[in-house]
């Protein structure tokens, strides 16, 4: 059962986990780290490939990456994936908030396309980051069009 799944069926006792990154930066990977292993897979590979749109940060500077990669990965094995998420992205600070969203969203539309289940998870971010929707909507267009021809991913 992926994230999409598991994000929207009732929550249980045992899943009540709760996790609180350490930083900024940590909360940022998480979410991103999240969305990519929505299909139920978690690959630290595949997760160090997001580091790309983080690193070149300046507020990141220095961070110790495979650390946090590690902090995140050992907290998916017992936290519902939803409380994660949830709680990496109100640790995202204000300012940072519609930068993260669009992270998050670019991933998320990366083949050019978007389903009900990924509006629906993308539409959750902005709510628990208090986005409004018009600059979510603009955020969406935006990447729409920087995506538009992208080869459908395998």
């Amino acid at each position: 059962m992926g994230l999409f799944e598991k994000f929207f069926t009732e929550k249980t006792d045992a899943a009540a986990t709760i996790y609180v990154p350490q930083d900024e930066a940590e909360a940022c990977l998480a979410i991103l780290y999240l969305l990519s292993t929505a299909d139920g897979v978690s690959s630290v590979q595949e997760a160090e490939n997001l580091l790309g749109n983080l690193t070149v940060k300046r507020r990141f500077f220095g961070v110790q990456w495979q650390e946090t990669m590690k902090r995140i990965v050992a907290a998916t094995a017992d936290t519902d994936p939803a409380v994660m998420l949830d709680s990496a992205c109100t640790a995202v600070s204000t300012a940072f908030r519609p930068t993260m969203f669009a992270l998050a969203a670019d991933l998320m539309l990366i083949d050019d396309e978007i389903d009900a289940s990924e509006k629906a998870i993308l539409n959750h971010i902005a709510a628990q980051m208090g986005l409004e929707d018009e600059l979510t909507l603009k955020i969406v267009e935006v990447l729409i069009l920087k995506n538009f021809d992208n080869m459908k991913l395998e």
